[in-house]
């Protein structure tokens, strides 16, 4: 089964609204998934990151998405 690792990036600058960016990744398993999730673990005053792997819905394609909060 294909996954797909979600990293989720929150821009808070003091200020402003915060902004979100989403990527999603297709790795061909869960080992593979987990591995690379593991590399996107820091944390910096103004940036947050979150990371998870789902199962992938059909053809997901890789894609990035910008939201405002």
């Amino acid at each position: 089964m294909k996954f797909i690792l979600i990293i989720t990036i929150i821009l808070g600058i003091p200020g402003e609204q915060s902004k979100e960016i989403e990527l999603r990744i297709p790795h061909q398993n869960r080992t593979e998934c987990q591995k690379a999730a593991e590399k996107f673990t820091f944390s910096l005053p103004v940036l947050s990151l979150d990371t998870r792997c789902e199962p992938s819905k059909g053809d997901q394609e890789p894609e990035v998405r910008g939201v405002n909060l």
